[in-house]
């Protein structure tokens, strides 16, 4: 792998679009001081995902961007494309050829692009650590970068050593892998807090279901003992109903004896009546007895109808219409005079009852007012519930749109509510709404603008109370409308009889008025009836006296026939008798069969209860049951069932929705359970995988570290002709995490000064940094900071040399490390360069002729008046062709 283009666009000073392209080998940029040779440095170093200003001598990110001058205006946008050849496949990626852009623009966005794709940072690091190419340490080496290393702290160097043993990708992987712990701890102990927060209430769930499982347990025994007490009812009456009937049965036996005898008396009373022989005498008597009765009943027959002769008589004299008529008038003024009065106070009455019917009216519609005020301010706080934005977890939201909808829809109810049945249902609908807001105010602190929890429980119970004022209300207009009509429709009624008895009266004068009009002579007429009458009345009497006279007569007679008598009254006691007895078992039968009803009743009330108090499945059984299946009396079953409502009334109402909310609840409580159970396995996962790296990285590091130490020393020798150099490990004692966590630094230190006392060890003894012994031919040095300026530069490139010798880089950008060197040590620079080109390839930006003279490409940069940067490529093998041609 090796770098085959760098394509710089609005870069720092390289304005236009400019492309260098490289080869394997050594490439050399020069230029004069200021022309922008270092831009292209930096260019690698920013596409390869620098991120530090400092390193990149800017102190913004939009620095990057081409600022102007005084011939060129400013670019809103800098891209650096590198294009690495993978033909190797040194990177791991299917691509033969892997392509990096990185853009930024004046607003301060950007992006990676890796082959086309945008890419992440990370990505892209991963990609280029397992490729061994380094970001800030030696792929590209800038100013000063070599003393840096010497001058670094142990700690600091550490750093460029990492990269240097091809550790970083497990670096990278253990910060991930860390960056991942944490934030699956923060998520275990969200979750935790979750599970702490709901815990309560899925106790107190559990409880209420718990409560309910023995509610119905409880309820199901109940019912058991019910049918069992009811079925003990049902036999016991059923018994007693079988008693009674047979007893009724008996006594109806009985009636239909004593009737068989009253019968029989009867017949033998009948057969002895037919049986008596009157005597002729008594025929006689009888007969004449009877002539004289008739003969009286005539002369009454013909006494009645001279009278009505008499009534004729004064008809036709006009004196009995005058009597009638005035009679009827003065009854039809009687009952006018009723009418009138009941008119009256029916009248009184029904104007009371239209000003009560109207103030009711006007009622009802201040009451609908009202509603309507209350709905606007339920719209009111519905909007202001929408509005509601502070609440953070997911289920509150899912609450919160859940009582806004129900409310728009009971709005909407109200707006649609016309009867009496509506609104009643609509006032059950309200009891919930104003329990659930209840409920929903005591979870969570509404923090929604211009609307206080407490004014819309205020509202909801106050749109209930009114809705309830308003139905009583408009019952009650209803009841006055009703009795209006009734006496509006009494009224017409009376009136139309007042009307009518009016008619009458007057029709009644009109008659009376003609019947005046009429002759009258009844002198004549009275006379000859006295007469006739006075002749029948003296006829009566004798009559009368001759009928006494029979009749004393027919009583002697009846004398003589005494002793047939007795006999017929001795049956008619019998016949008395048997009708008492009759009479006492109809009585003792009707006894019964009221008995028999008062069972029948009982049974009735006994199923009615039975269907109110138990299932379906229960009434057939007990409807049906033949017999007892357990010995318990009914005082004890009675007992259990009074024993078992009892202990339901103890439990109490428990909400039908807990055992809905319990599960959802316990759902909810097991998945964040699950989730603990699972975010621990991964912190235990990821920690035994970051303890894994961390053993990869410290072999790997520790196998490299030596290595470089060896390479370090050889190239020392070779750059000084001599002395010797060696690098060692800083080891120190780590603190655990959880005693760094639990003590302040300063009490660590003095603990840990204390324990390196008595030799007792703080923790595991970790590689903290690198330090690095350089002795040059003929000194003896205490330390590197004692070496002379070229001394460093020398021993910096000896350590660059020993890095690339053990772990080589696909390719090194070194700016101007060179520098510091004279003559001879550039050359001997230059050598080791070309050595190492064999496997690693270089792009140095340089003014030593050494170096360019063992580059395979030149690049020259030189900078105009415009202030952007421009190239000028030459390949030295053209240049070796041309100076061979020239001296053929």
């Amino acid at each position: 792998m090796y770098l085959e283009k760098l394509e710089i666009q609005g870069f720092k000073s390289f304005a236009h679009k400019t492309t260098l392209e490289f080869q394997k080998g050594i490439a050399v940029i020069v230029g004069p001081n200021g022309s922008g040779k270092s831009n292209v440095a930096d260019a690698i170093r920013w596409v390869l995902g620098e991120q530090s200003l400092k390193m990149l001598r800017g102190k913004k990110s939009e620095d990057v961007i081409f600022a102007g001058s005084d011939k060129k205006t400013k670019l809103g946008m800098a891209e650096v494309v590198l294009s690495l050849d993978n033909t190797d496949h040194k990177a791991p990626i299917e691509y033969q050829k892997v392509v990096i852009a990185r853009r930024i623009y004046k607003d301060g966005t950007s992006e990676y692009i890796l082959n086309g794709a945008v890419a992440r940072l990370v990505d892209i690091q991963m990609l280029l650590a397992r490729s061994n190419i380094g970001q800030r340490t030696y792929s590209v080496i800038g100013q000063g970068a070599v003393d840096a290393v010497l001058l670094a702290s142990p700690r600091e160097r550490k750093e460029f050593f990492d990269e240097a043993a091809g550790v970083r990708p497990y670096q990278i992987k253990r910060e991930q892998a860390e960056h991942k712990l944490a934030a699956t701890r923060e998520n275990l102990v969200q979750a935790q807090l979750l599970i702490d927060e709901i815990a309560p209430r899925l106790r107190s769930l559990t409880r209420q279901v718990k409560r309910l499982n023995e509610r119905e347990e409880i309820q199901k025994n109940l019912r058991t003992v019910q049918a069992q007490a009811y079925s003990h009812k049902l036999l016991n009456l059923r018994q007693d109903l079988s008693r009674v009937g047979e007893k009724v049965e008996a006594a109806e036996a009985e009636q239909t004896e004593a009737l068989a005898e009253v019968q029989a008396i009867q017949a033998k009373l009948d057969v002895e009546e037919r049986g008596i022989t009157r005597h002729e005498n008594f025929s006689q008597l009888q007969n004449a007895y009877q002539h004289l009765v008739d003969k009286r009943n005539r002369l009454l027959t013909e006494r009645a109808a001279l009278a009505g002769k008499v009534a004729a008589s004064l008809a036709k004299a006009g004196q009995v219409n005058v009597v009638w008529l005035n009679a009827q008038k003065a009854e039809f003024e009687s009952r006018l005079k009723a009418t009138e009065d009941s008119h009256k106070h029916l009248k009184e009455k029904f104007l009371k009852l239209e000003i009560q019917a109207k103030a009711a009216l006007t009622e009802v519609q201040a009451f609908d007012q009202e509603i309507k005020k209350i709905e606007n301010d339920l719209l009111k706080a519905e909007t202001a519930l929408k509005t509601k934005t502070s609440l953070t977890l997911p289920d509150l939201a899912k609450s919160v749109v859940e009582v806004i909808t129900r409310h728009h829809k009971f709005l909407q109810a109200i707006k649609a509510a016309t009867s009496l049945e509506e609104f009643s249902a609509l006032k059950k609908e309200a009891n919930r709404l104003a329990t659930d807001a209840e409920k929903f105010i005591l979870q969570v602190n509404l923090q929604a603008p211009n609307i206080d929890p407490v004014e819309l429980i205020a509202l909801q119970r106050r749109l209930h109370e009114v809705m309830k004022a308003k139905e009583l209300k408009a019952k009650t207009e209803n009841q006055l409308s009703a009795e209006v009509k009734v006496a509006s429709e009494k009224l017409f009624d009376l009136e139309k009889d007042i009307q009518r008895l009016k008619e009458e009266i007057l029709r009644a004068d009109k008659e009376l008025k003609l019947t005046e009009l009429k002759p009258k002579n009844p002198a004549e007429a009275e006379t000859a009836v006295e007469k006739a009458q006075s002749e029948m009345d003296a006829m009566l009497r004798d009559l009368e006296a001759q009928i006494a006279k029979a009749k004393a007569e027919v009583e002697k007679f009846n004398l003589t026939e005494q002793g047939k008598r007795d006999k017929l009254f001795a049956l008619q006691r019998q016949a008395r008798e048997a009708q008492e007895t009759v009479r006492q078992s109809e009585s003792r039968l009707a006894d019964l069969r009221v008995d028999l009803a008062r069972l029948e009743t009982r049974e009735e009330d006994i199923l009615r209860e039975l269907h109110s108090e138990l299932p379906a499945e229960y009434i057939t059984e007990v409807e049906n049951v033949k017999k007892l299946h357990t010995d318990a009396n009914l005082e004890k079953l009675e007992a259990e069932v009074a024993k078992a409502k009892h202990a339901l009334e103890l439990i109490g109402g428990i909400d039908e929705n807990a055992v809905k909310e319990y599960e959802e609840t316990k759902t909810r409580h097991d998945f964040l359970t699950t989730q603990v159970h699972d975010l621990t396995k991964a912190s235990e996962d990821l920690e035994a995988g970051i303890q894994k790296l961390e053993k990869i990285i410290k072999e790997k590091f520790e196998a490299s570290f030596k290595k470089v130490s060896d390479e370090f020393s050889k190239y020392f020798k070779i750059l000084f002709n001599g002395g010797h150099a060696s690098l060692e490990l800083v080891k120190e004692y780590v603190l655990a995490p959880e005693q760094q966590n639990d003590e302040t630094e300063d009490e660590a230190e003095a603990e840990a000064e204390a324990e390196l006392e008595s030799k007792k060890p703080l923790g595991e003894k970790v590689v903290t940094g690198v330090e690095i012994f350089a002795t040059p031919p003929g000194k003896r040095l205490k330390g590197i900071g004692m070496l002379s300026g070229g001394e460093r530069a020398l021993t910096s490139i000896a350590l660059i040399c020993a890095i690339l010798a053990s772990n080589p880089s696909p390719f090194v950008v070194l700016d101007e490390v060179d520098a510091a060197l004279d003559e001879s040590n550039s050359i001997r620079f230059a050598q080791i360069l070309e050595k190492l080109s064999h496997r690693t390839q270089f792009i140095t930006i340089s003014h030593n002729r050494a170096t360019m003279q063992r580059a395979t490409l030149l690049y020259g940069v030189t900078m105009s008046d415009d202030g952007v940067s421009k190239l000028l490529s030459v390949k030295m093998e053209d240049v070796d062709k041309v100076v061979n041609g020239s001296r053929a």
